[in-house]
């Protein structure tokens, strides 16, 4: 069995030439919008950092304006400077947290800095128990007053199906 060229006819080349240029064309456009968006995304991520490094270099929020004025812990990446004592049996192990390639958990405890005052202080990773998975390391607290110094982290989002509750 042998196959046969159609001939190309002048018309048809014609035609062909148009759509591989129109293709080309369309492929040059598409290519520079997604340059430009790339862009685009890079000129946000540097306003806020910049954002973050101009309320990083603010003083520290200490107990006296916390306590003067609650809506300054609405200023994320402030420095926090807080004395207080941990609330040790409120303790939280946030799972599957992997850290330098290991299983492990951030570790949350409250922190009573005044009466009725608690913030949520992420204290750092821990690695999973090798023989339990369930387990964590132990961690220790101290049970005098501490103080603490970080900076304010934006909220964590919680989305909740409404179809399950």
């Amino acid at each position: 069995m042998s196959f046969k060229e159609a001939p190309i006819s002048p018309g048809n080349a014609r035609w062909r030439s148009w759509i591989v240029t129109g293709a080309a064309v369309l492929g040059v456009a598409i290519t520079f919008k997604l340059g430009l968006w790339q862009l685009s995304r890079a000129d946000e991520k540097l306003s806020l950092q910049a954002q973050i490094q101009a309320q990083s270099n603010q003083a520290p929020l200490r107990h006296a304006e916390a306590l003067s004025n609650p809506l300054s812990w609405q200023q994320v990446h402030r420095p926090v400077e807080l004395t207080g004592e941990w609330l040790s049996s409120h303790t939280v192990y946030l799972d599957n947290r992997n850290h330098q390639g290991q299983a492990g958990f951030w570790v949350m405890t409250p922190l009573r800095w005044a009466p009725g005052q608690v913030v949520w202080v992420q204290r750092g990773w821990v690695q999973r128990d090798l023989r339990d998975a369930r387990q964590a390391s132990p961690v220790f607290t101290p049970i005098e007053d501490v103080l603490v110094q970080g900076r304010i982290a934006p909220p964590l989002l919680l989305f909740v199906d409404s179809a399950t509750t």
